[in-house]
């Protein structure tokens, strides 16, 4: 997976006067303040590639990623806005993801007759095997007959606090682009 490095402004931010330091959203923010902002779609479309808030490392919008298997990881979101209709509510579900998983995209946690842990994405099951995609895109395949015990999480593998290292207005940007990407 690509990380984006960090520019020689966010290195140095940490030395300079704290007047000087940009204000990011952090971990306890307002959400009507990203809401009170004019997104621009352009700014937040080169966000998204860039892999700013790291929605790209699991997610396609209109074919970008920063990931080949993005679009296996987590949901295509060209046409999110058709699901969540408002700024308001998309905002909503980027804060708080494990409010309402795709039950495409739950995942399934397995203890095997060994103890062993295993957790991903449902992605075949038959009589014999189960076959789970992780986290990192990784395929698992699991004999039914050595799996002790399942379930399915109540948590998102989408992290929460995706928005924090950003700025009000890089949020804002995000949110237009992915508000308005299918267009």
């Amino acid at each position: 997976s690509q990380r984006q490095e960090p520019t020689i402004s966010e290195l140095i931010e940490p030395f300079g006067a704290p007047h000087q330091h940009v204000r990011r959203l952090g971990t306890s923010f307002d959400p009507a303040e990203v809401l009170s902002l004019q997104g621009d779609r352009e700014v937040g479309r080169q966000l998204f590639v860039a892999g700013v808030g790291e929605c790209a490392k699991c997610h396609r919008v209109a074919g970008a990623s920063t990931n080949a298997l993005a679009s296996e990881i987590g949901p295509e979101l060209t046409r999110v806005q058709e699901k969540w209709k408002t700024r308001e509510a998309l905002l909503t579900q980027i804060i708080h993801p494990s409010l309402e998983i795709d039950p495409a995209y739950r995942s399934l946690t397995v203890v095997d007759t060994d103890g062993k842990i295993l957790a991903g994405r449902v992605l075949a099951r038959d009589d014999r095997w189960l076959t789970l995609r992780d986290a990192q895109g990784k395929d698992l395949q699991l004999a039914i007959s050595e799996i002790d015990s399942e379930r399915f999480s109540p948590i998102s593998t989408m992290p929460e606090q995706v928005l924090a290292p950003l700025t009000t207005q890089q949020a804002a940007n995000l949110l237009e682009f992915l508000m308005t990407a299918a267009q």
